[in-house]
């Protein structure tokens, strides 16, 4: 899953000063250390309230590789496992972690990958984890001392990303599932929208297929996030090329009573512009007031020596590259919003920053 950067929330309690490691050229009264990472590598990190409206941090793990061969065709497959960190006066610990799991490209392998998101979707303040595999969902429920888990029944082709949001921003949040489907030309791709009533889990909606863009092209979900001229919180669907293109990105928005997927909100053509601020790749999304900033890989702009560390906003269709503070150029992100605050990891510490990285103008 990387889902990924959604718009988060840490409530934060004692931060203090940065002291002992801290990242070159920073100002200590913009940069507050929270504490070191137990854990040597981290990705798709998510803060907010498991366990109760505190401190917690939700990552991938990974763990290595496993060489898949099938068709004569070798596939490799990565394997990671979930951690929760609790924040405690002792620093972050481990709270909870998963089995192994396996990355979305064991679909390549004949294999059945783990799929797995977050979100309030029982509507009780806190998050859950939300784990799909095969034919079931289990819905993973924690408290301090223990966690427990519900799982429901669901019939899928082959789940290879998934999402939660609250679309309709009314309180009750959706289930998004990205789908492989075999038919007569091949494999689509198609969007299915749920809602989680009681124990059961209901389709909304009619299936959606992605366009068939007759090339090698990888779907994934981006998260949610507000944009101009659109309802509620849509889901952003990214279509990835194998080769470096710029990548196509789309909306799944409500509209009347039915879900609609449009590219039209993004900027898009076929190779990269002088002219023309494109992305190719993942994007971190960030709602700043009314604007939508996205962090990675923006062709022209991109920073010198970083593959993907360049911040844009998306206002009237286009994208517009922002120029890091000079205090944050030598960070490297990944960058993670909470509320007004932001967050970075950097040599195995988490770091508050007291302000956005970059300038708007």
């Amino acid at each position: 899953m990387s889902k990924f950067p959604l718009l988060l929330i840490l409530v934060l309690g004692t931060a203090q000063p940065v002291a002992g490691p801290s990242p070159p050229a920073l100002q200590a009264e913009r940069v507050l250390l929270l504490g070191r990472c137990p854990v040597d590598s981290v990705s798709e990190i998510i803060a907010g309230g498991f366990v109760s409206r505190g401190e917690q941090l939700l990552f991938a793990e990974p763990l290595g590789i496993i060489n898949c061969q099938t068709a004569g065709t070798r596939t490799k497959v990565p394997v990671y496992r979930l951690v929760l960190l609790n924040r405690t006066e002792r620093g972050f610990e481990r709270l909870w972690q998963s089995q192994l799991l396996l990355g979305r490209e064991a679909v390549a392998a004949s294999l059945v990958p783990d799929i797995w998101t977050f979100g309030d979707i029982d509507s009780d303040s806190l998050l859950e984890v939300i784990m799909i595999k095969g034919n079931s969902i289990s819905l993973f429920h924690f408290c301090p001392e223990a966690f427990s888990s519900l799982e429901l029944p669901f019939t899928a082709a082959v789940t290879i990303d998934a999402v939660c949001a609250d679309i309709e921003m009314d309180g009750f949040m959706e289930l998004v599932t990205l789908e492989q489907k075999p038919d007569s030309t091949g494999k689509r791709v198609v969007i299915r929208v749920w809602q989680i009533i009681g124990n059961e889990l209901k389709q909304r909606g009619k299936t959606i297929e992605l366009p068939d863009l007759g090339q090698e092209i990888k779907f994934s979900f981006l998260g949610s996030a507000k944009l101009e001229d659109y309802p509620g919180a849509p889901v952003l669907v990214l279509g990835e090329y194998l080769s470096l293109r710029p990548s196509r990105y789309y909306a799944l928005y409500l509209a009347g009573d039915s879900f609609v997927l449009t590219g039209i909100p993004f900027p898009w053509q076929e190779w990269f512009s002088k002219d023309e601020v494109l992305p190719a790749g993942r994007l971190q999304l960030f709602n700043v007031g009314d604007t939508l900033v996205a962090y990675g890989y923006f062709v022209p702009g991109v920073r010198a020596g970083i593959s993907a560390g360049s911040f844009a906003a998306l206002q009237d269709g286009e994208w517009r590259v922002l120029q890091l503070k000079e205090w944050a150029k030598k960070l490297v992100g990944p960058f993670y919003q909470f509320g007004s605050n932001w967050l970075t990891l950097h040599n195995q510490h988490f770091y508050l920053l007291a302000e956005e990285p970059f300038y708007w103008r």
